[in-house]
């Protein structure tokens, strides 16, 4: 799967592109910003979107999750401390990984992200993974 990261916080964009690509998945970014990360993007395809909530002008992330879902038809996660909040802010999000998440999450959110893109329902999503 090709996934975007969008954090602001470097630490937890490296994290999760290391986490990804150790998994296999190829990975766009990390980007700061959502600038960055709509230049990055500059019709390349991806199949979801990882988002910090948190994230600052020009757009939010949930306001870039929610362009993207519906300009480019991709799917997000939103990265966030409170994922009840999140959801409320969002169109389009599929689901979100709490703040701070357990590294050994991150591919099988993915792989339940995946399972729920194809149609299906995953059988049981990692403890740091909330679905929409």
């Amino acid at each position: 799967m090709k996934v975007l990261i969008v954090a602001e916080e470097l630490l937890i964009a490296m994290s999760l592109a290391a986490e990804l690509e150790l998994a296999g998945h190829q990975v766009l970014g990390p980007c700061a910003s959502a600038d960055e990360a709509l230049r990055s993007l500059d019709g390349r395809h991806v199949d979801l979107a990882l988002i910090d909530a948190a994230l600052h002008a020009p757009l939010s992330g949930s306001e870039l999750a929610t362009m993207l879902h519906a300009e480019c038809d991709i799917p997000t996660l939103l990265l966030t401390r409170d994922p009840a909040a999140a959801y409320t802010h969002v169109i389009g999000a599929l689901g979100a990984i709490t703040l701070p998440f357990d590294p050994a999450d991150i591919s099988a959110s993915i792989e339940a992200a995946a399972v729920v893109l194809r149609g299906g329902k995953p059988i049981s999503p990692p403890g740091s993974l909330q679905l929409f």
